[in-house]
């Protein structure tokens, strides 16, 4: 009994891992945009595609880890997925154009979007008592590792060079897809098989790949003025509005949009998007614009970013749950979280580039007080 709980407690530690190195990786190329541009050929402007091609492709894989696990097997599947992702890796790293950079990071998000089925799977093996740690956890690595992925990739871009971080990447996936290799043959999991729903899926493709290079390269582009974005346009929002009805009524859908007919689970979707994308948008674009406009360097930019990160996570990991204020009502706790994120919000809008670094420190800090409140406890 002792081994089993041994090896369940290496097989969570392994799933955690593989999915703070694909958090890791989605936010590793935001500071280190503006080096690969300049090494590769391209303006500033494009620097931030190499996480919005990232993102598009975790779209588009992410419904895959559903239906493909059940069919071929979750540790043939996972597996597989991590070893494309270590090869896309070294294809970014050994890329001699920008566009070909765009193209592998694409296809590192569409081979790490199913890895995330991996948490629905092991959640099984967790004990119904731990299971709302594990969540917390998981919703702890989700917030707070893109914060340190930006950080990394910056500091590794301006002491060194932004190919390190692709080659170090590819390192540590390879020794990831070795490692649940073998712990996930010591499980015997019976993934669902539902079948595939291909009509959905090249719908939901065509519709979301559209809509997202319009949203992406709009701005380079000139909106409507251009012919590319009015074609995508009249592609993409027929293809994505004929994928949302017929899914809605196929008896296997492939996102489950049914559930939005629920006021309460529409709700907390709804500010959940809200609440991250602002989250997301915060660190991507404050990065940005120190490093572009006001000349930070990326250490600098990091110590500002880790206040936020290290602010929000230290209370996850070293206070007990009674000093959380545990024995609040949820809303309560997420109400203050808002209150928090909505001062730093403004006191952000009135940055200027003669701004002091303690100014910027103590919005950071606001956040991380708002990012703690938000976080549940994993105890």
């Amino acid at each position: 009994m002792k081994t089993s709980i041994a090896f369940k407690s290496l097989l969570v530690l392994g799933v955690f891992s593989t999915i703070f190195t694909i958090l890791f990786s989605f936010t590793l190329s935001n500071m280190m945009g503006p080096y690969i541009v300049g090494d590769l050929g391209g303006s500033n402007d494009i620097a931030t595609y190499t996480l919005s091609f990232f993102g598009v492709g975790n779209a588009i894989g992410v419904p895959l880890g559903g239906v493909l696990p059940g069919r071929i097997g979750p540790r043939k599947f996972f597996v597989t997925c991590l070893l494309l992702f270590a090869l896309f890796s070294w294809g970014c790293a050994i890329s001699p154009t920008y566009p070909l950079l765009l193209f592998f990071r694409f296809l590192q998000g569409v081979v790490s979007g199913p890895i995330y089925a991996l948490i629905p799977l092991v959640l099984r093996l967790i004990p119904q008592n731990k299971r709302s740690s594990f969540t917390a956890c998981t919703i702890t690595i989700f917030t707070v590792v893109p914060v340190f992925g930006a950080c990394w990739g910056g500091w590794l871009a301006y002491n060194y060079h932004w190919q390190w971080g692709f080659t170090i990447e590819t390192v540590i996936i390879l020794l990831l897809a070795l490692f649940l290799w073998i712990q996930l043959a010591l499980y015997d999991f019976s993934a669902p098989q539902p079948p595939f729903n291909g009509i959905s899926y090249f719908f939901y493709c065509v519709g979301l790949l559209s809509l997202s290079t319009i949203v992406i390269m709009g701005q380079e582009l000139d909106w409507h003025r251009s012919p590319l974005i009015i074609a995508l346009l009249f592609i993409g929002l027929p293809c994505f509005l004929f994928f949302l009805l017929w899914d809605w009524h196929h008896p296997y859908p492939l996102l489950k949009l049914r559930l939005l007919a629920k006021a309460t689970i529409s709700f907390a979707l709804v500010n959940l998007a809200l609440l991250f994308s602002t989250y997301f948008g915060t660190i991507i674009l404050l990065a940005m614009w120190l490093n572009l406009d006001v000349t930070y360097t990326p250490i600098w930019i990091g110590y500002l970013l880790g206040i936020m990160g290290v602010i929000g996570f230290l209370p996850t990991i070293l206070i007990l749950e009674k000093f959380r204020l545990a024995y609040l009502d949820t809303r309560i706790t997420l109400s203050i979280a808002l209150i928090f994120f909505a001062i730093s919000s403004f006191h952000t809008t009135i940055f200027n580039e003669d701004i002091n670094f303690g100014r910027i420190a103590l919005s950071r800090l606001t956040a991380g007080i708002g990012l703690a409140f938000f976080l549940p406890p994993p105890f």
